[in-house]
């Protein structure tokens, strides 16, 4: 398998979507026909972790991508460093008491959405639906502005995206899914991309 091939797949996925993990990266590749094709001449050689961890130690070295540190979701994210000193990836939403009707609301720089539709009259005047809660399973969302995924509201808690434990698959993706099933613009999440901040730790 061309190693520089992974490489340029590797900051490929990375300037698309955002500090992503190993298995997010394994995945992307795999069910994309055209990296698929591009990396292996053996149709029956899956791309595997060794291989992409190879890929990235030699991008880290060569400080092409820095290994971010993760509290919540996946532990370990690669991506094109924004700052010279951040190590660490937190989401950019914080989740607040609204002081008109004592619900929780995810605030987003000035952007504010309601966790519940309950009668409140802060929800109903500055309330934005750019923000949109994609309902995944019971006590999970996830978090979109536009074609940005924020992060996950998981049982209550915020926390950055991981791999659903049931199907294996990462949530990045059945975000995609979702939204483009559900949006009245089928482009809109075509390219859904990770908006976090990186942090000094």
């Amino acid at each position: 398998m061309n190693e520089n091939k992974i490489n340029e797949v590797i900051l490929d996925l990375v300037n698309t979507y955002g500090p992503l993990s190993v298995p997010e990266m394994i995945y992307s590749i795999q069910n994309n026909i055209l990296y698929s094709i591009d990396l292996s001449s053996n149709k029956n050689k899956q791309i595997t972790d060794y291989d992409i961890q190879k890929v990235l130690n030699s991008l880290i070295e060569n400080k092409k991508i820095r290994e971010f540190v993760c509290d919540t979701g996946y532990k370990r994210r690669y991506g094109i460093p924004e700052l010279d000193t951040s190590f660490k990836l937190s989401l950019k939403i914080e989740k607040k008491i609204c002081p008109e009707c004592g619900c929780w609301i995810i605030i987003y720089f000035k952007k504010v959405k309601h966790l519940e539709a309950f009668f409140c009259a802060s929800r109903l005047n500055s309330d934005t639906k750019d923000i949109v809660l994609c309902n995944y399973k019971a006590k999970i969302k996830f978090i979109i502005y536009e074609n940005l995924f924020l992060g996950v509201i998981d049982n209550g808690v915020l926390r950055l995206p991981k791999v659903d434990r049931f199907s294996k698959i990462p949530e990045l993706i059945i975000a995609s899914k979702i939204c483009m099933r559900k949006g009245k613009n089928k482009n809109l999440f075509k390219n859904l991309k990770f908006n976090f901040q990186e942090v000094f730790c």
